[in-house]
C-alpha cells in the first residue's frame, strides 16, 4: 500500500508540472498559472472535511483504493475525450473543405438547362 501510494504521487506530481508546462505555453500569462492553482487547491479546500468524516468512519485503505480507481478512471475519460476531439476536430475540417470545394468547382458541362 505504501509503494502504491508513492506510485500515485509521483504521478500527480508529474501531472502538475504538465499541467503548469502546458498552461503556459498555451496562454504565456502568470494570471492562467495562479487560476490553474486556485481552481486545484479550491476543491481540497470544499471536500477536505467531508473527506474526513467519511475515511473516519470507512477502512483507510478501501477507501483509498477507492479514490485512486475513481481518479484512474476520471484520467482514462479525460483521454478518451482529447482522442475523440482530436479525430472529431478533423472530420469536421474535413467536412469543411470538401463542402468548400464542391462550391468552387466549375459546374460539370454535361447539365442541360431546360427553356421555356
Amino acid at each position: 500500500m505504501w509503494l502504491g501510494q508513492i506510485i500515485s504521487n509521483l504521478g500527480d506530481t508529474i501531472n502538475y508540472i504538465a499541467l503548469v508546462v502546458e498552461v503556459y505555453k498555451i496562454s504565456g500569462s502568470g494570471i492562467a498559472l495562479s487560476s490553474l492553482a486556485l481552481f486545484q487547491i479550491v476543491p481540497v479546500i470544499l471536500i477536505g472535511p467531508v473527506a474526513g468524516a467519511i475515511v473516519d468512519r470507512f477502512s483507510r485503505k478501501r477507501v483509498l483504493i477507492a479514490a485512486d480507481l475513481a481518479r484512474a478512471v476520471l484520467v482514462l475519460g479525460l483521454v478518451a475525450v482529447a482522442i475523440w476531439w482530436e479525430y472529431s476536430e478533423r472530420l469536421l475540417n474535413g467536412a469543411i473543405l470538401v463542402g468548400r470545394e464542391r462550391c468552387m468547382l466549375p459546374p460539370p458541362s454535361s447539365i442541360q438547362v431546360l427553356t421555356c
